[in-house]
């Protein structure tokens, strides 16, 4: 019995013992398994280190090259001629704003027709002198002299002739004393011929 319970107490240390192994087994698999993962994490964390490192050196060196081209001559030179360009551009801008408006005002502006310009000067008697003209809204006002009191009735026939015009008129016929105007007996003479 006595061997017996030796050997139920040998029994006991080994499975005693066993449950330490088995658990300190499965502690070692852990540990070499969080070890495994910890190696990787590192080597991703160091490529990914060694990516960035790479990317900002080569941006790094990318911007000097930059910075050597723009203090370099030609660049400062093609610089200042781009300004000057640049300037040229908006003077050449403004001017055609500005030839743009007058364009605009001469399209917006009451124009006389050639053609009504002909038929004036083809169908004003000889003896007529105009002395001013204004276009306003398409109706032309004919100012001057004449050496007849007929002549005017004349030109109004001569307009109505030619139907270029929808209503003619003379609106004032008056006689004008030239004497008390300081002219010469010559000149007098021809003024009241």
């Amino acid at each position: 019995m006595i061997s017996n319970k030796k050997l139920e107490l040998s029994k006991r240390d080994m499975n005693f013992f066993s449950e330490f192994s088995s658990s300190s087994g499965q502690t070692g698999s852990y540990l070499s398994l969080s070890l495994l993962i910890l190696l990787a994490l590192i080597v991703i964390g160091g490529g990914i280190f060694a990516v960035v490192f790479f990317q900002t050196a080569t941006i790094n060196n990318n911007i000097t090259a930059l910075n050597a081209k723009m203090q370099s001559e030609n660049y400062q030179t093609d610089l200042a001629k781009y300004s000057e360009i640049n300037n040229s551009m908006s003077g050449l801008n403004q001017q055609y704003y500005a030839v743009s408006s007058l364009f605009a005002k001469v399209a917006n502006t009451d124009k006389v027709e050639t053609v009504n310009m002909d038929a004036l000067y083809s169908n004003i008697p000889k003896d007529i002198t105009i002395t001013n003209y204004t276009y306003s809204q398409g109706k032309i006002t004919l100012t001057g002299t004449a050496a007849s009191y007929y002549s005017p009735l004349d030109m109004i026939a001569n307009f109505s002739k030619a139907k270029l015009f929808s209503y003619v008129q003379i609106s004032d016929i008056s006689q004008v004393d030239v004497s008390g105007t300081g002219l010469t007996a010559e000149e007098l003479k021809i003024a009241n011929k």
